[in-house]
């Protein structure tokens, strides 16, 4: 008979059969109390769906199993020494045979080897040759995880870096290599984290080499991931990490890539699909982006969090705000200043950059530049120097690596944020134009034309952007 249920069975003394007596009251309370304690035991002690496939075995657990492998050996012995004169040879043979099982059963090796430890076994288990991770029906498309890291990631923060296109061939280390490995290695217990980034490597894939894996294009991993983040976000109590961060930014950048068309040319489905909904991807990308800075405003600042996560979405900020020409979200409040620290320590010196490129922007002299202009001009020509300086070195220090790429990002901002100012003068001046235009007295075939102007300059500005 069933254990969880209970049968009350009643007689005819039970005149009310809805009332029951003290006693049956009684039995079924400490029923119900059994009950409720016995699924409480259980949903505390039960497991998440991946964790039986992935365990880690830490140097505590290891000290613990050899400490029970100690007591195991002394009971045992001591159980076969009482009755070893009582039992047969047979039976002697046989309970030897028991006790080596118990001790290679609980030696660590042993243990070891028969756990997927994510600190011993396999030694990079973000690959997920077994499939056992978060992911693991879609385990067959983790070849995409490699395609971004560390070669993809690793290329583009050294050519935003200025780094010379030698250096891009190298495999010497660089100041975020830790990170990519712990992104992937997160990626075997994190559903939000590995679905962003599988949707991220599935559209790198796509525009880069015109196919995707398996066939499961960016909106596949984009629909789990958008459901993981939000479920993560909707827990009471959840934590602000840098995984989280950067699942949103995986989110934004794919949502960008797949709502521009020139990246899509090798794939004409895919274009044509671009084409179609125009810039409306941006929009979801913005949303990622504002709610991504509102998080970290409230957790505390960028300060809190792995230089790599700011970096990341300073990328994808300013590659939004450069297609759709739009100011960006994140506030240049991380611009590292004019000059490295740690460049003195290269043995240079201010007045020896001037030495290095001395004719680059000479000509800027003969030009009629407005004063902020040439101000961000000449802040461009000090960082050339001070990089074509840097990387001359055979190794570079990762503060200074990080400085050269936070300035090349903050002089882009600038004269991202100049550009944009003056395509909106432009467009305020011409408007102005046109009103004045509007109000003076013409002659009636001026009128028809200016009526046909009034009706297409709605258009004729949208198209005055576009050609901006």
């Amino acid at each position: 008979m069933d254990g969880s249920l209970l049968f009350v069975n009643k007689t005819q003394t039970s005149r009310v059969l809805s009332r029951s007596k003290a006693g049956e009251r009684s039995a079924i309370l400490s029923h119900v109390q059994n009950k409720r304690r016995r699924h409480e035991a259980e949903v505390s002690q039960s497991l998440k769906p991946w964790a039986g496939f992935t365990t880690t075995l830490s140097a505590s657990d290891v000290s613990e199993i050899s400490k029970t492998v100690e007591v195991k050996l002394k009971f045992v012995d001591h159980d076969v020494t009482a009755r070893s004169v009582k039992s047969s040879e047979d039976s002697q043979k046989q309970k030897k045979k028991q006790r080596e099982a118990v001790v290679k059963r609980l030696t660590p090796a042993y243990a070891s080897s028969k756990s997927l430890s994510k600190a011993m076994q396999p030694s990079y288990n973000a690959s997920d040759p077994f499939h056992c991770t978060v992911a693991n029906l879609d385990a067959g498309t983790h070849a995409i995880l490699h395609i971004t890291f560390p070669h993809a990631s690793r290329v583009n923060f050294l050519a935003e870096s200025f780094a010379p296109p030698e250096r891009l061939l190298q495999h010497a280390p660089m100041r975020h290599d830790r990170m990519f490995q712990l992104r992937l290695k997160r990626c075997v217990e994190d559903e939000k984290l590995i679905y962003s980034t599988l949707a991220y490597g599935s559209s790198l894939l796509g525009w880069t080499m015109g196919r995707f894996h398996s066939g499961k294009q960016p909106e596949y991993f984009l629909d789990k991931a958008l459901r993981a983040v939000r479920v993560y976000l909707s827990t009471p109590g959840y934590i602000v990490d840098n995984w989280l961060l950067l699942s949103m930014y995986g989110l934004a950048i794919t949502e960008m890539w797949n709502c521009l068309p020139s990246m899509w040319r090798q794939l004409p489905d895919r274009h044509a699909m671009a084409s179609k909904l125009g810039y409306r991807g941006f929009s979801a990308c913005r949303m990622h982006l504002k709610t991504l800075l509102q998080v970290v405003e409230c957790a505390g600042g960028w300060k809190k969090f792995d230089p790599y996560v700011l970096d990341s979405v300073i990328l994808a900020d300013k590659f939004m705000a450069i297609t759709s020409r739009k100011p960006p979200i994140i506030p240049v409040t991380w611009d590292p200043g004019q000059l490295p620290e740690s460049l003195e320590e290269f043995g240079i010196t201010e007045e020896e950059l001037l030495v290095i490129l001395p004719r680059l922007g000479t000509g800027f002299h003969i030009e009629s530049l407005s004063e902020e202009l040439n101000n961000i001009l000449q802040d461009l020509v000090a960082y050339c120097r001070i990089a074509n300086a840097a990387w001359s070195y055979p190794s570079i220090r990762p503060d200074t690596e990080g400085w050269l790429f936070r300035r090349s990002q903050a002089l882009s901002y600038r004269l991202l944020l100049h550009a944009l100012d003056q395509n909106a003068k432009h467009l305020e001046r011409f408007q102005l134009q046109f009103m004045r235009y509007d109000t003076g007295r013409r002659h009636p075939a001026e009128t028809s034309v200016q009526t046909s102007l009034t009706k297409s300059y709605p258009q004729f500005l949208a198209s005055l952007r576009v050609a901006a």
